[in-house]
């Protein structure tokens, strides 16, 4: 018989060998598991596995019991509730939407990943608002975009590239765009609109 406290104890040391890939300080809460385990015969293995990604939260775990030949005979669920606290980025002062992020504006602060999901790391950019994010609030990668290098009604040159041909016209941006997006644009010879690719802050491709 695996009895309670064992469990437990597998449980928390499962969860915390994990710890390198939540990234963060972690707390075990809310443990829901069997209160005994039995293995019919001296050779039954006892393993314990995630039964969902691994993620700040409520964490699902399957215990199974294998015989001597590798097989699963049972499977006995189980949960915890893990926080991750970690520094992230948060504004000094709100930040509005459109508005490029100001890295002096900005400090680490700690948080719960658990109830901070895909909070941004502060690596990357630059990047602008895409939503306004209040002061102490963590930043979410959700909150943020690349600042574009090609701006809504901006004048660029669009380049037609076959096998054997090479075109050039001028263009008209119709949106916001990056490098690697997508964009559409508007020939400005015959209105035409065209779906292009962002090669730089003056080009685009198609």
């Amino acid at each position: 018989v695996v009895e309670s406290p064992e469990i437990a104890q597998l449980i928390v040391g499962y969860l915390t060998s994990q710890a390198p890939a939540l990234g963060g300080e972690l707390e075990i809460k809310d443990l829901h598991a069997p209160e005994n385990i039995f293995l019919a015969a001296g050779r039954d293995k006892l393993h314990l596995q995630a039964s969902s990604p691994i993620k700040p939260g409520r964490i699902n775990l399957i215990f199974e019991v294998k015989g001597s030949e590798g097989k699963a005979l049972r499977r006995y669920a189980a949960s915890a509730f893990v926080n991750v606290w970690k520094a992230v980025p948060c504004p000094t002062k709100p930040m509005n939407r459109l508005e490029q992020v100001n890295l002096a504006n900005v400090a680490l602060v700690r948080k719960n990943l658990a109830f901070n999901p895909n909070a941004w790391d502060g690596t990357g950019g630059p990047w602008r608002m895409v939503r306004s994010v209040g002061t102490g609030q963590a930043i979410t990668m959700a909150d943020i975009e690349p600042v574009p290098v090609i701006a809504k009604g901006d004048k660029v040159n669009l380049v037609f590239e076959g096998q054997n041909l090479r075109l050039h016209v001028k263009v008209e941006a119709l949106s916001d765009a990056g490098v690697g997006q997508a964009i559409q644009v508007r020939n400005l010879q015959s209105n035409r609109k065209i779906l292009a690719t962002v090669r730089d802050a003056s080009t685009v491709v198609v």
